[in-house]
């Protein structure tokens, strides 16, 4: 269920939380964008993770799920107990094997009289720049990580609402072929909101979570991502172990 730590079970049965849920997420990439291999608490997670109101009660359900899968290695006792990552690589794949964007996401289709340029002017003078995210390819250019020559604007939408707003504002029309420009109701809203109250301008998502959605991204989504991968550390020593 999006945006849930567990899914409803039907009755007589159990189901597996997912870790990779939205609010879940932010805690799988701080795991993984660990700058250190050291041990860590419980605390320091919460600590961390605390701006984007990320339970510790929460985080202590994924941690169960990752000890259980021998992801996390703990060591000590209830206040004194410390966890270490084992196994990132096994955790990124898991991830992508169970993220796909185009499953995740609805994504609406346009075309433009504007340029791109015009396109980025009239966003950035606008009142929006707070509600939507730069996506996918649009990201990796705007955060430096462009690899190839696609010139589509992809753009989050923090409130769906405003789809309308964004149509006038960009002149979008309708395209189901050769689109110009993607607006996405994103699955990752709490890492994007996260984002988008740090930044002075519309912002770009974390570089991982750019990573996960490009992944599966038809259009050279992988050819993107394997690029941001290995210029991002410790992203790089990761995705070098499950790129093999």
């Amino acid at each position: 269920m999006q945006g849930s730590y567990l899914t409803k079970p039907h009755s007589g049965t159990t189901v597996e939380p997912d870790i990779f849920a939205d609010k879940s997420s932010m805690i799988i990439a701080w795991l993984l964008m660990r700058e250190t291999n050291g041990p860590f608490r419980l605390r320091q997670v919460a600590a961390d993770l605390r701006e984007a109101r990320i339970s510790i009660g929460l985080i202590q359900r994924v941690f169960h799920t990752l000890v259980y899968e021998g992801i996390l290695k703990t060591d000590g006792l209830r206040t004194a107990k410390t966890f270490a990552m084992h196994n990132p690589a096994d955790l990124l794949q898991q991830w992508l094997n169970r993220y796909s964007i185009r499953k995740k996401c609805r994504m609406w289709t346009y075309s433009t009289a504007l340029s791109n340029q015009e396109l980025k002017e009239r966003l950035l003078k606008s009142r929006y720049t707070k509600k939507v995210v730069w996506a996918l390819h649009s990201a990796a250019r705007e955060s430096g990580f462009r690899n190839t020559n696609l010139e589509t604007v992809e753009i989050y939408l923090l409130d769906p609402q405003i789809r309308t707003s964004m149509e006038k504002l960009l002149s979008l029309y309708p395209e189901e072929r050769g689109c110009q420009v993607l607006l996405i109701n994103p699955y990752y809203k709490t890492a994007l909101r996260a984002a988008a109250a740090r930044a002075k301008t519309v912002a770009c998502p974390p570089p991982l979570y750019t990573f996960i959605d490009l992944y599966h991204f038809p259009l050279r989504g992988e050819e993107q991502a394997e690029s941001i991968a290995r210029r991002i550390h410790p992203l790089s020593e990761i995705y070098r172990k499950i790129a093999k």
